[in-house]
């Protein structure tokens, strides 16, 4: 899995809307002082992929700025050379509903997901049962790439 971009809003010290360009291929280090956010940066990560906080492993939720209603990520990155981005966001009070959306570039589908443990659950789209089959079978290779390279990097 590679990042491309990060975008992230009402996360802990990143109140407003911040985008992190990762660039070109290579080495990615995420480097300041003590309290700049480099953690955060990752809970971003974390979160936008498997949904949960690596500290507490329930939700997003946990992640929201003191100051903010709402946390918002969206990470792009490519995995298994495809391009996905993959939106999160939660509320404090559950309004609005938390909203979790997984993208395919390649492919011009998106899926409405919902996260239950595996970090993104079953997949939803509307059509046919051979291409809701479908979606469901290359949403749970992304997932096992995902789990794969969570356990082995985190």
């Amino acid at each position: 899995m590679r990042p491309i971009t990060l975008r992230m809003a009402g996360l802990r010290s990143y109140r407003t809307e911040r985008v992190i360009e990762f660039g070109t291929p290579g080495l990615i280090a995420i480097i300041g002082d003590t309290g700049a956010g480099k953690s955060s940066i990752l809970e971003a990560i974390t979160g936008a992929l498997y949904g949960a906080s690596t500290w507490d492993n329930r939700g997003i939720g946990a992640l929201i700025s003191d100051a903010a209603q709402t946390v918002q990520l969206e990470l792009t990155f490519t995995v298994a050379g495809q391009a996905w981005t993959i939106s999160r966001s939660a509320s404090r009070n559950n309004y609005p509903p938390s909203r979790h959306v997984l993208h395919c570039h390649e492919a011009g589908e998106g899926w409405l997901a919902r996260a239950f443990g595996c970090g993104i659950g079953s997949c939803l789209e509307e059509g046919s049962d051979d291409v809701l089959v479908e979606h469901r079978c290359r949403c749970a290779i992304l997932v096992g790439c995902l789990e794969e390279s969570r356990t082995s990097n985190v």
